[in-house]
């Protein structure tokens, strides 16, 4: 028997990388619901990422070289990571 406090109802618990899980089984509640949809353009709940650019190198000066995406992000891209963002990046984006 673990030694400790018994779990209760409204025990709280470090719940320490797993906000990732959480917050895709919440949106997968939301598709089971009809509120969202896997495979529409998440800019319809999300504007700010309604025109995004894909690196396609850098010139000569080291500055980058973008272009428009092919297809729009949807939630199935962002959930199976697969958007094409980098750690750090999309965050210090929103907003330009």
């Amino acid at each position: 028997m673990p030694d400790g406090p018994a779990i209760t109802a409204d025990a709280v618990f470090w719940i320490a990388s797993m906000t990732k899980a959480i917050t895709s089984t919440a949106a997968m509640q939301l598709v089971e619901q009809g509120k969202l949809s896997l495979d529409r353009p998440i800019a319809e709940v999300l504007p700010e990422l309604g025109s995004p650019q894909v690196l396609e190198g850098f010139d000569t000066a080291g500055e980058p070289k973008l272009r428009p995406a092919r297809r729009p992000i949807t939630l199935r891209h962002l959930i199976t990571h697969t958007a094409g963002f980098g750690y750090g990046v999309f965050n210090a984006d929103i907003g330009r």
